[in-house]
């Protein structure tokens, strides 16, 4: 199912690849509930809810048949700049460090430049439209196009919480070799920034040439809520729980890449 786009040297690499550096996050406490769709469907793709409990984000995948079962837990481990990611129907645990991310990142764009046809993946020439009156953002290749409705936070102070989300969850995209090249949605992530506004849906379509079949055109729903309920915390608790409990394996056997490589498409991530 579509995730959202949203993708690792040094740090220094880090910044310079796209203002990505490591959000800082107050003592905030808010929410995010996420729905995909593809575009002009009612049919739901993927459903997420993410918590921001101040210096960790816990984003939660549900199945998106309308029972809402708890597939994946991936934790933002600020303060220490690694992501942990619970695959909950196999109890397994796998934990990343920003290095790591870092150098996936650059080994994925040297790949991605050996392929004269993954050019427009790797080095989107991106054309910006911002309307502030409409509150809509478009970013766009001759294949790939960001097209946002955008609104204020009610408060200000959960910018930066919500933009290191973004940013970092698009790099951890990296990890996955089934999904997109982050490098558009990065460019994307940069413009949102730059106005200081957060999308309330993002429409993205890229037509691939071949390397997607079909070309894929999704929509996706956000929305924010400025506080956490009792049922969160419940839900930070059990992410936890689980953190100590389940078994840490390795990237390979996480992603299970062996049966990736048999694949012959990607798939995109969370819009």
């Amino acid at each position: 199912a579509p995730r959202l786009p949203f993708v690792r040297v040094t740090l220094f690499a880090l910044a310079m690849i796209g203002g990505i550096w490591p959000g800082r996050l107050v003592a905030q406490q808010f929410r995010m509930e996420s729905v995909v769709r593809l575009a002009g469907k009612d049919d739901v793709l993927a459903e997420n809810l993410t918590l921001f409990d101040e210096r960790q984000v816990y984003d939660f995948s549900f199945t998106p048949d309308g029972t809402r079962t708890l597939l994946e837990i991936v934790v933002h481990d600020v303060a220490r700049q690694k992501f942990v990611l619970l695959d909950v129907p196999r109890a397994m645990r796998l934990e990343l460090e920003q290095f790591q991310l870092v150098q996936m990142l650059e080994q994925l764009r040297v790949q991605a430049n050996e392929d004269a046809g993954m050019e427009w993946l790797v080095h989107p020439a991106m054309q910006e439209e911002f309307d502030l009156d409409a509150g809509t953002l478009v970013l766009a290749s001759d294949k790939i196009r960001y097209s946002a409705q955008c609104e204020r936070p009610s408060d200000p102070a959960m910018l930066g919480a919500l933009y290191g989300f973004m940013d970092q969850f698009t790099l951890l995209s990296a990890s996955d070799p089934r999904r997109l090249p982050p490098f558009a949605r990065m460019q994307f992530n940069q413009a949102l920034r730059k106005y200081g506004f957060v999308p309330k849906s993002i429409e993205l379509t890229v037509s691939g040439g071949g390397l997607l079949r079909p070309d894929l055109h999704v929509v996706s729903e956000h929305t924010l809520i400025n506080q956490l309920s009792s049922t969160d915390r419940e839900r930070i608790d059990q992410a936890r729980e689980y953190w100590v409990n389940f078994k840490k394996v390795q990237l390979t056997e996480y992603r299970q890449l062996e049966q990736v490589a048999d694949e012959a498409e990607p798939k995109a991530v969370r819009n």
